[in-house]
């Protein structure tokens, strides 16, 4: 009972969450009914049916829940291809159906109680899941707010971006980019057609859905993989609570140096700033535990449901995040190097990943420009604390030493939660192979950070899923650590871990440093509470005794800091603005120097999805988001108007790679005579250059009042909606 009042407690919390940040309690129970019936049953029931021994009910769902989504992702795709969107009702029925037939009918039954969490454990998760949902809600509901429901805001580009991608997904087959009306689209869109699949099948807006329901559900579904992840690599049932602790609020460190808005976490921002990273763990979590199922039994032929799982499993990962297969296909190759022999179980899992990956770059992402670079060590000069020291670099003696300076503080600073695996014994040949799997991800991703260059420090996505795995077995370490104290407690470990307590708060409550020395200094002790860590978890001291005192003083200290630190940038700024009636707690829009959305402009918008035909095409007169710096990252007409546009912005395209957004901003146009026709109807060129656009494609011109110039005269066409923020002409 115990544990169904704090599933309950923690679904209340979230529904409040969202009720409070303009979801209606309508919709809550709609898409409750759509998690249920088209991602969580259907799931469960064909890992049930697929998989040799179930389990207990949290690996059921941890596990089942993503092969639900990888399903139902598969079925909207299919669906769409075949232009009958109607049949994806039919999805669940036919799951069930092949699933009875599989498991002889008895796919339906009561979940084992094997590996089940105990009543506390259940409540310090719970804990750990509305701690994480309120964290999203003050960090991104409060600077989200959906569109319509205040004067004016300026979402982060990357929102609108995506959700562009989702109503094209809602609208169109096969995807391509809607804001240039017939580029290819190469890009990982699962997550976004998943979005596009919860609004064709609830009604509920995409705004709605992809800006407040598909974020809160997978998390609430990672913490629960978090969960199971933990005590499966680690066999200690309180490692689950405690990874998805570890993981989703103890943050990385900006030691002084600051961070962008809206940023209050790399790791955890990232969650829904960038939702593809989200599904990608959704899908990354279960995949390393089957594929560790499979290492485990080394000669022991793989069974053919297990593989059927595993087949699913990799067709979300490619889809939901391009940087998931190239970590786990290196980390089979480190894993089998360890090994020194290729069992049943990693020939299956290697070729498996492998076809994956070949499969997903010729299907989804070959063909792009410029997109991948290699920059030894860059990404340690592109980080918050690392970027204070590039000017240095390279710069006699001491400019040589500059780089694995910042690559190690860069290290440490960004994964701050691994500072428990200080308390494991790591010698590479006692390695089991529930230790080895996750340090090879581990070894692979930290690799691909420090040697990559994707534009956007997009490198940093292959350094967490590495990350992640290898903080599961962190969490063990904390637990382990813990077990030696409480059997055998010491003063001088007590001392130390109220040291480090305190050393956390001044090192997480650094302010931004004004110079570069203060930034050294905390850069200094970081690098040094690193080495200690590291010293431990190879074995080079003993963390038994008296001689542990050293590590329990780095990992308090380290620890404290990350929980501190993204928080307190961001929290105090928002709960300030929050307290001054007369500032928005959101980022308001400025048409001179930063566009967005006004109320006018999101019911003109939503006229536009409502009133014209999905085939329709949109040709725009603004083109940017900030007009000084020449960002052309406007998205809002493509992703509320939900119409492809003739050229709306350019900045993300493979053009605009290709040539360098630098270049691109300094006046070098990817798409200079597309851009010059669709400009020219705006500024008197009248009906010639309207026909030459209607055979484009372009059915609706749309004339942004609020960012745009007003015309000089009358457009060309049929004036259909006007209003002070928004003219649209029917050509």
């Amino acid at each position: 009972m115990t544990k169904a009042v704090a599933i309950v407690l923690v679904l209340a919390v979230v529904g409040a969450i969202l009720a409070g940040t303009g979801v209606s309690a309508g919709e809550l129970v709609v898409f409750g009914g759509f998690e249920i019936g088209f991602v969580l049953l259907p799931g469960v029931v064909a890992y049930r049916a697929l998989a040799g021994r179930p389990g207990g009910l949290l690996q059921q769902v941890s596990i089942g829940a993503a092969l639900g989504h990888g399903l139902l992702l598969g079925a909207f795709m299919l669906t769409a291809a075949a232009d009958a969107r109607w049949a994806l009702w039919l999805y669940p029925p036919v799951v069930l159906a092949l699933a009875a037939i599989l498991a002889g009918g008895r796919v339906l039954g009561r979940a084992g109680d094997a590996a089940s969490l105990t009543n506390r454990q259940v409540i310090v998760l719970a804990g750990v899941a509305v701690a994480a949902v309120l964290l999203m809600a003050l960090t991104f509901f409060t600077q989200v707010p959906l569109p319509g429901s205040r004067p004016s805001v300026s979402y982060y580009p990357d929102l609108m971006w995506g959700l562009g991608f989702a109503a094209e997904a809602l609208h169109h087959w096969p995807l391509t980019t809607p804001q240039v009306l017939g580029e290819p689209l190469r890009y990982h869109t699962f997550v976004f057609s998943e979005m596009a699949a919860a609004s064709q099948l609830t009604g509920i807006e995409l705004p709605v859905v992809g800006l407040r329901l598909v974020p809160a559900s997978l998390l609430l579904l990672l913490v629960g993989q978090l969960a199971y992840a933990g005590r499966r690599f680690t066999g200690n049932p309180w490692a689950g609570p405690v990874a998805a602790g570890l993981i989703l609020l103890v943050g990385d460190l900006d030691l002084g140096a600051g961070r962008p808005e809206p940023l209050a976490g790399v790791y955890f921002s990232g969650l829904f700033l960038s939702p593809t990273q989200l599904l990608g763990l959704v899908f990354f979590l279960p995949t390393i535990a089957v594929v560790a199922d499979l290492l485990e039994a080394e000669r022991e032929r793989p069974r053919k449901g297990v593989l059927v799982m595993l087949a699913i499993l990799l067709f979300g990962c490619a889809g939901a995040k391009a940087s998931i297969l190239p970590v786990l296909v290196g980390g089979l190759v480190v894993y089998g190097l360890w090994r020194r022999r290729a069992a049943a179980g990693w020939v299956a899992a290697f070729a498996f990943c492998g076809v994956a990956f070949v499969a997903s770059y010729v299907l989804l992402y070959s063909g792009g420009r410029g997109a991948t670079d290699v920059g030894l060590l860059e990404s340690a000069l592109s980080s918050f604390p690392g970027q204070e020291l590039a000017p240095r670099a390279g710069e006699g003696a001491v400019g040589v030493l500059i780089y694995p300076f910042a690559t190690w503080v860069t290290a440490v600073a960004l994964m701050v939660p691994l500072a428990g695996l200080a308390f494991l014994h790591l010698r590479v040949r006692s390695l089991t192979p529930l230790q080895a799997w996750p340090l090879a991800l581990l070894a692979v991703s930290v690799a691909a950070f420090f040697v990559l260059d994707l534009p956007g420090v997009s490198q940093l996505y292959f350094l967490w899923y590495g990350f992640t795995a290898a903080a599961l077995l962190a969490s063990g370490g904390l637990l382990e650590g813990l077990g030696r104290w409480r059997a055998h407690p010491r003063r001088g470990g007590a001392a130390a871990l109220l040291a480090g307590v305190a050393g956390g708060v001044v090192l997480g409550s650094a302010p931004i440093a004004e110079g570069l020395p203060l930034v050294t200094v905390y850069m200094a002790v970081a690098a040094v509470l690193g080495g200690v860590v590291v010293a431990f978890a190879l074995g080079l001291v003993g963390t038994r005794g008296a001689s542990a005192w050293p590590a329990v003083l780095a990992v308090s200290t380290l620890l404290t800091a990350g929980a501190l630190d993204g928080p307190r940038d961001r929290l105090p700024d928002i709960a300030s603005r929050a307290l001054r009636a007369t500032e928005a707690v959101h980022r308001e829009a400025d048409p001179a120097t930063e566009r967005g959305l006004t109320s006018g402009l999101a019911r003109g918008l939503a006229w536009v999805r409502d009133n014209t035909d999905e085939s329709a095409v949109l040709a725009v007169n603004n083109h940017l988001r900030s007009p000084p710096t020449r960002q052309s990252l406007y998205f809002y007409y493509s992703a509320l108007g939900e119409r492809r546009v003739f050229v709306e912005s350019w900045d993300y395209t493979d053009e605009a790679v290709a040539i360098g957004v630098e270049n691109v901003r300094a006046g070098r146009q990817p798409f200079p005579e597309r851009v010059a026709l669709n400009d020219s109807v705006f500024t008197g060129a009248g009906p010639r250059a309207a026909k030459r656009l209607r055979r484009r494609g372009v059915t609706h011109l749309v004339v942004d009042l609020v960012n745009g110039q007003a015309p000089p005269g009358k457009l060309p066409g049929t004036l259909v909606y006007h209003s002070d923020a928004l003219l649209v002409y029917r050509l």
